[in-house]
């Protein structure tokens, strides 16, 4: 049951990767692009970590489609852009702590620390996400983001029914799970007008 709690999450997830692309490339939401492009390498890194912590293939499936949806949403954006990428010294300051927190786990080579190091450059990583979000909540769609979130809720639910599942598995889908909420909420506000 477990296992196919994750692939429906990963199925999911995926749905709600062709409804955002479909609609950023409508002109109907305009994503961060340092966002999208600090979460390639940041889930690619969430994937290693969590792999070495909890050594199952499954676990990872998720995490794993987030990561394909991540890098191939980056690529879409500079399409979209026509390659002209604008990062404020705000989104340098993201990309630098995000990488020192990738930097302390290649330094201390340890899946749990490195998992949890990668917790801290993927909550900075939302940083150019809420601001995005904060400034337009249109930028972002209600309907993806939910989507998402029902993935992570189904991602822990299946950890919850395996009969091996330690703490440590919870931190990173429950982190995942925390930001795309916030996410969520903060696209259902109302703009003012001026």
């Amino acid at each position: 049951m477990s296992t196919i709690l994750l692939l429906l999450a990963s199925a999911i997830f995926f749905i709600g990767f062709v409804m955002y692309n479909k609609g950023m490339f409508a002109g109907k939401n305009t994503p961060a692009f340092t966002a999208w492009a600090v979460f390639s390498v940041i889930t690619f890194v969430n994937c290693l970590t969590y792999l070495g912590w909890t050594a199952t293939w499954i676990n990872i499936m998720l995490l794993f489609t987030d990561f394909i949806i991540c890098f191939f949403t980056s690529i879409f954006i500079l399409i979209r852009i026509g390659w002209k990428v604008h990062i404020d010294w705000k989104d340098k300051l993201v990309v630098a702590i995000s990488l020192a927190a990738i930097l302390l786990w290649v330094i201390y080579n340890a899946a749990a620390y490195g998992n949890l190091f990668n917790q801290i450059a993927y909550s900075v990583a939302f940083i150019p996400t809420y601001r995005n979000v904060w400034n337009n909540p249109r930028n972002e769609p209600t309907r993806v983001w939910f989507v998402w979130t029902i993935a992570f809720v189904l991602n822990i639910v299946a950890l919850v029914i395996q009969p091996t599942t330690q703490t440590m598995d919870y931190v990173s889908p429950v982190v995942c799970l925390v930001h795309h909420v916030a996410v969520t909420i903060l696209s259902m506000r109302k703009m003012k007008i001026k």
